[in-house]
């Protein structure tokens, strides 16, 4: 009776244990066909995005297929012309960004948690290329402010370590600096508007 137990005890757990490997199966095979299916959607969006989309200001078919996927959800925006603002290592909550949207009018937020590195060539490069194509009204540039602060220079005297970290801190934030002048250039050579974040007693402003 016991041995006879045990083995139905047995044969019920095999039963749940291949049912539930087929139930995880099937969750799986679901999921990756919803992500196959989503992403065969948005490609078709792109495609259908990119025909409507005209070269421009010297900006090929090639490269906007480019910024299209560098955008990603935000790639709709290519079809607004001059728009209010172009928003450069916008954070999570991006507020500039979303205040002008609330007023109305149409705004871009770039950075690392929105999907762009602004800290790579290939960063630069686009950025230059969507300013170039949009000739938005106004680019606000906010770096980090962290390796240029006043505390940076103190932390600096405080030991050879200290030292080094802000020096790398500062050279990782130098290419932040050259975006910004590079957007800067293209917006006052469209006489538009450019703006750059930090506070007052920031060294970068000394670069």
């Amino acid at each position: 009776m016991v041995d006879s137990q045990a083995k139905e005890n047995s044969d019920q757990y095999q039963f749940n244990a291949i049912a539930q490997h087929s139930f995880a199966l099937a969750r799986s095979g679901g999921k990756a066909n919803d992500l196959a299916s989503k992403a065969k959607t948005l490609q078709q969006q792109q495609t259908e995005l990119l025909v409507k989309l005209e070269e421009r200001n010297g900006v090929s078919k090639k490269e906007l297929d480019e910024l299209i996927e560098w955008l990603g959800p935000q790639a709709h925006s290519l079809l607004c012309f001059k728009p209010k603002l172009v928003e450069l290592f916008a954070g999570p909550i991006h507020r500039l960004s979303r205040e002008v949207v609330k007023r109305g009018a149409e705004s871009l937020h770039l950075g690392l948690c929105h999907g762009q590195d602004l800290a790579t060539r290939k960063g630069y490069r686009l950025t230059g290329l969507l300013i170039d194509y949009l000739e938005p009204e106004d680019v606000w540039c906010a770096w980090v402010c962290k390796p240029w602060s006043t505390w940076s220079q103190v932390n600096e005297v405080k030991s050879e370590g200290a030292a080094e970290t802000i020096r790398r801190g500062r050279a990782a934030g130098l290419k932040m600096l050259r975006l910004y002048f590079m957007a800067a250039r293209k917006q006052w050579q469209g006489q538009r508007h450019v703006h750059g974040e930090n506070p007052r007693n920031s060294l970068a402003y000394k670069e």
